[in-house]
């Protein structure tokens, strides 16, 4: 199975968050070490769990929206979710795409 996961840096007057998008659900992934309940909208435990570096003010998305094998443009869809979610972002920054098969979020550079 290949999956595209991208890190999205969002800043506003207030906060800065990382955000870990992916486009396949995560549920169907394992799940982090000790983790009991489903990975869909958890925050920075499951970064913790993983010891990912990026996981200071992080949020962990699932795109289950969208079927598998969805044809609409993952930015675009990105974009959406965000506008969905938080409204108030003032800057956007790409940190991060990788596509191809998963992986440990541990190796993200």
């Amino acid at each position: 199975m290949e999956v595209k996961v991208g890190l999205i840096r969002r800043k506003t007057r207030l906060t800065e968050k990382i955000f870990v998008l992916t486009e396949f659900p995560l549920g169907l992934t394992e799940k982090a070490e000790g983790q009991t309940e489903p990975l869909h909208g958890h925050t920075e435990k499951v970064f913790e769990q993983t010891g990912c570096k990026y996981g200071r003010a992080a949020l962990l998305f699932d795109h289950t929206g969208i079927p598998f094998g969805q044809t609409e443009d993952w930015f675009l869809y990105t974009e959406k979710m965000f506008l969905q979610t938080e409204s108030l972002f003032d800057q956007t920054e790409v940190l991060y795409i990788h596509t191809g098969p998963p992986f440990d979020l541990t190796e993200i550079p």
